[in-house]
């Protein structure tokens, strides 16, 4: 492994001290998915299941959302694909991205299948649908959970997920997960849950409170920078914080964890590929990310092609080819790139040179022509 500022058994040591870090981020297994990605496999999979996300109107929401697209894959396609997946070498699958995962009807057998498969599996959840029945459906497909959680005080939360009241049943549900011993079996320094907030000018005082509530019940916080994207494009600047005032936050959270905060790098960011809720494989155009709204501003999404008409493995292929592509005129920009918090893991200007060396390696694994 890369020996660096990007090693992640550097980057996230610090986690095991206080909420324990979320599982799909352990640093052993990030660096035995880079290991695998290295050597000819493809181990991550970003997987959008269906744009049907109606409870709630986030004014940072950057998904065309509401009800599920006309030409969304099938619970039999979804199957398929992961059995491509798991036999490139599958490991990990993040589900976090366009709809709410637990208004689609073919989600449980999306998961059982990955248990099956021994594939884990990381969900974003805006938490509207955490009955005590879907909270037992998913602790037996043993799903790692992201809990979108911006605020615990009810108005300023409904604020920002534009819906009254929606924020008290979000927060009773998530008492109720905690309640029904989901955590039972994390081992020591992890957890499978954690909290996604955004940090806005509607919920900056009250995110201390959260970290707190995080360590208090071993809730891995994820706090992320406003992207200029979607429907916070309409009022960015009312919302979005200066540097100043991120860096000042940051203070008050690492006085909360009583050590320094450190985001872990996501693996589907950089050895990851992404298939939408319509079976296309998509990456941004201008980087080659799978995921690239972490660089807090808008992707363009573009398809290189369709489950239904190519292998998984072709398509993957083809996403290695337009990274290598895109690396030289990439690197520069993720040197440059420095949030205070970032969007999807730590600082790109932490990890380009790993980003780099991989995309590389995983060119040459798959006999395609490394440009100098």
């Amino acid at each position: 492994m890369v020996a660096s500022r990007a090693d992640p058994r550097s980057e996230l040591s610090p986690w095991h001290t206080s909420t324990g870090l979320y599982r799909p981020w352990n640093p052993l297994l990030v660096e035995a998915v880079l290991r695998d990605y290295r050597e000819g496999a493809w181990p991550v999979l970003y997987l959008e299941t269906s744009a049907i996300c109606n409870a709630c109107s986030c004014v940072y929401c950057d998904s065309q959302v509401g009800e599920a697209d006309e030409g969304e894959l099938t619970a039999k396609e979804a199957l398929d694909v992961l059995r491509q997946f798991s036999s490139l070498g599958g490991r990990l699958l993040f589900i976090c991205g366009l709809g709410e995962p637990l208004q689609d009807p073919k989600l449980f057998e999306i998961l059982a299948e990955a248990r099956k498969l021994d594939i884990m599996v990381s969900l974003f959840t805006n938490g509207v649908f955490l009955s005590e029945q879907n909270v037992s459906r998913l602790r037996e497909c043993d799903a790692n959970l992201l809990l979108k959680i911006d605020s615990l005080e009810s108005e300023t939360f409904d604020r920002m997920i534009g819906r009254d009241g929606t924020a008290d049943r979000i927060l009773r549900n998530v008492r109720r997960l905690l309640e029904s011993g989901y955590q039972r079996g994390s081992p020591p320094g992890e957890t499978n849950l954690g909290v996604s907030c955004v940090a806005t000018s509607l919920n900056a005082r009250r995110i201390p409170d959260l970290v707190e509530f995080c360590v208090r019940h071993r809730l891995f916080p994820v706090i992320g920078e406003l992207e200029s994207a979607g429907k916070a494009k309409e009022h960015y600047h009312e919302l979005a914080l200066d540097r100043v005032e991120l860096l000042a936050l940051r203070r008050e959270v690492e006085s909360v964890l009583k050590h320094p905060y450190q985001r872990p790098l996501c693996p589907s960011v950089i050895v990851g590929a992404h298939v939408n809720n319509r079976g296309d494989c998509v990456i941004d155009a201008g980087s080659g990310f799978p995921c690239a709204w972490f660089l807090l501003e808008e992707p363009d999404y573009v398809s290189i092609g369709n489950i239904r008409e190519a292998s998984l493995e072709r398509l993957f292929r083809q996403v290695c080819r337009i990274r290598l592509e895109k690396l030289p005129d990439m690197q520069p920009k993720l040197a440059a790139h420095a949030p205070v918090f970032g969007g999807g893991g730590v600082a790109a200007s932490d990890w380009y040179e790993l980003y780099g060396e991989l995309t590389r390696t995983k060119a040459e694994k798959e006999g395609l022509h490394v440009r100098e």
